[in-house]
């Protein structure tokens, strides 16, 4: 991957962007959503990730009754939330929000590359490849790629032996249908080993749900997927690529290691389940 010199997209614009794209799609993936303070507040099912408010106070202050209804919405549905505060929302929506019950679960780093300032090399593909790589770009109508794939996917962000509820397996079901999704099942010598996604919306793109079994991880494959789906977002037409990531864990080192720059955190809010 080659660089350019470049004067990046300013934090708070590219956290709008952002920020307003993963709201969107939250609330087209969950069965019921609400717009609030500028951004959106939805739920999928018990204990989903998707039950999530996303995308507020980026642009004014949140007010009392937003907030209140921001409890409410979740107590109604017995769920305890959470809540994705970009570093550039309002004060009022962090200080509310803790009066309110919402603490500090954990902080989440975005990283991003403006694609026309780089050049993606995806020839470093061709030795996995040569190892027996296989990147299978998922059909949403060909049912057992999907079922592999949402098998994998489940399984892959689930701590060892904790079961799989029905509604995560609903949620990446939505996720591969998205129309904006593209998706990705990973084979190494003919076993399926793993997933990857992306949405493309516009003029920014987002890299989430990767996972790769256990047995064939430290072989360069999430490397090589970062890779794949870099140049998928440039060919897309879109300008910015971003991805999530917490701290010190191979998402972050990969990107670093592939130049994305940090652009903004995140502070990841939640209450105690009802």
């Amino acid at each position: 991957m080659h660089w350019k010199p470049h004067a990046f997209l300013a934090p708070d614009t590219l956290a709008r962007l952002e920020e307003s794209r993963q709201a969107t799609a939250i609330r087209e993936l969950a069965d019921e959503s609400e717009h609030i303070a500028g951004g959106t507040m939805s739920y999928a099912g018990p204990g989903v990730w998707a039950n999530q408010v996303c995308g507020i106070g980026l642009d004014r202050p949140i007010d009392t009754k937003e907030l209140d209804r921001i409890f409410e919405f979740f107590d109604e549905r017995g769920e305890p939330g959470e809540i994705e505060l970009a570093a550039h929302a309002h004060e009022s929506c962090l200080r509310g929000l803790g009066q309110r019950g919402f603490h500090l679960r954990e902080i989440e780093y975005v990283f991003a590359v403006d694609t026309t300032r780089v050049a993606v090399d995806t020839r470093t593909l061709d030795p996995l490849r040569a190892r027996g790589l296989e990147l299978l770009r998922v059909d949403p109508c060909d049912d057992a790629v999907v079922e592999t794939f949402v098998e994998l996917g489940t399984r892959g962000f689930k701590p060892s032996g904790e079961p799989v509820q029905p509604d995560e397996i609903k949620l990446l079901h939505r996720v591969v249908a998205h129309p904006r999704t593209a998706a990705w099942l990973v084979r190494f010598e003919g076993e399926p080993c793993g997933v990857t996604a992306m949405e493309c919306a516009s003029e920014v793109a987002c890299l989430f749900a990767t996972t790769v079994t256990p047995a064939f991880r430290r072989r360069g494959i999430q490397r090589a997927l970062m890779e794949l789906r870099l140049q998928h977002g440039r060919d897309a037409g879109c300008r910015y690529v971003c991805v999530h990531s917490a701290a010190g864990i191979a998402t972050e080192r990969n990107a670093r290691r592939l130049g994305m720059e940090l652009r903004y955190a995140k502070a990841i809010l939640a209450r105690r389940r009802c």
